[in-house]
Order: C-alpha cells, then sequence, then structure tokens
C-alpha cells in the first residue's frame, strides 16, 4: 500500500475541526479560545522581556543584558525621553533575525 495523498479540496480544515463555518471570522476564534492574533501575541511577548529586563533582570539570562538601555546612556544631553528605553544594534546574527522578525 503506498502514502495516501489528499488535495487541497479534501483536506479538512482547521475551521471544520473547530465546528465553525469555512467563512468564519478570526476575531470570534480568537475569543472562543481565548488567545491573540499572532502579531499581539508577539508585542506581549516583547512587554514581558522588557519588563523582566527592568525589573526582574536577575531572572534572565546574561545574554539578555544589552538589549534595552536608557536613551540617556545613548547621548549626553537632557531631552523628554532621556528616560525612555532604547535598542541597541545587534551585534550577533541571532539579535538581527529576533529584531527583524
Amino acid at each position: 500500500m503506498g502514502v495516501r495523498t489528499h488535495s487541497a479540496r479534501t483536506c479538512p480544515r482547521d475551521t471544520a475541526v473547530q465546528m465553525q463555518p469555512r467563512d468564519a471570522h478570526t476575531v470570534q476564534l480568537y475569543k472562543k479560545y481565548n488567545t491573540s492574533p499572532i502579531p499581539q501575541l508577539r508585542n506581549y511577548q516583547i512587554l514581558l522581556l522588557v519588563h523582566k529586563l527592568l525589573y526582574q533582570s536577575n531572572k534572565l539570562p546574561a545574554a539578555f543584558g544589552g538589549y534595552f538601555v536608557p536613551n540617556s546612556a545613548v547621548h549626553s544631553y537632557s531631552t523628554r525621553s532621556s528616560s525612555d528605553l532604547h535598542l541597541l544594534s545587534p551585534q550577533t546574527a541571532v539579535r538581527k533575525k529576533i529584531n527583524k522578525a
């Protein structure tokens, strides 16, 4: 017996598994499964990382230490945003990929 293949027309869709009509709005699915769209989840993860860097840096590996610095560390003049965070330019290929995503 060979491997049985399915065309795109016969494969079940995720919405069929979720008992939703094929043209269901994704907003309804996000609410039903208590989750968020991928871009919002990414932003949330970045916010968690920044919060840990600022308030719980001892819980992170040392490799995360240089991701963000205050703007005041980048330049010496006083501005309204001198206490905001500055994202440093990535120095490794891995950090370049993370920042690009």
